[in-house]
């Protein structure tokens, strides 16, 4: 209404939708088995499926533990976000690493690893609707250790000033 021809009238304005980016989320490697308060480490990979650049050029991953197949609800546990800057083509993926640790106090028990590239929506996309990936994993708490000293090596005098490089000993787990 605010853009006028010279008579007056209300010009016509052509609105063209440009052509979207479609992110979808893969897991490529995660490990079926971890334990509690141990390293994990996961590959996911996101793909421009879409016919359009991504834009705006920035957009954020992250990857949950979960009972459900559904991320952030109650009791879910954030494991990573990455912030990932950059534009992806059209038929383009990028291959992304989290290694995170599994906190001590999660349950043993079966849990779904989800990988979901955009997840604050920032980037507009054709579908939302494909941004997960899944991966079940079995979570256990290892036995506790009992660790004693079984030998110590020692020299029988050293010279102050000096390094002691030649003290040695040996660690046994006895559980």
């Amino acid at each position: 209404n605010l853009i006028r021809n010279g008579t007056g009238a209300a010009k016509k304005i052509h609105v063209i939708q440009p052509l979207l980016p479609d992110l979808t989320d893969s897991i490529i490697t995660a490990p079926s088995l971890v334990a509690v308060g141990q390293p994990l480490t996961v590959v996911h990979r996101a793909t421009n499926s879409g016919t359009g650049v991504t834009y705006p050029a920035n957009w954020s991953d992250d990857l949950w533990l979960s009972a459900d197949f559904i991320p952030a609800t109650a009791g879910d546990i954030p494991l990573s976000g990455k912030n990932h800057v950059g534009v992806l083509q059209p038929g383009q993926f990028y291959n992304d690493t989290a290694t995170v640790t599994i906190p001590v106090n999660v349950a043993p028990g079966n849990y779904v690893l989800i990988s979901r590239v955009n997840s604050t929506h920032n980037l507009f996309e054709s579908n939302n609707n494909n941004n997960l990936a899944f991966k079940y994993v079995t979570i256990y708490s290892p036995a506790p250790s009992d660790l004693i000293v079984e030998n110590i090596m020692k020299p029988d005098s050293v010279f102050l000033g000096y390094p002691l490089d030649t003290a040695r000993w040996v660690i046994k787990n006895i559980s």
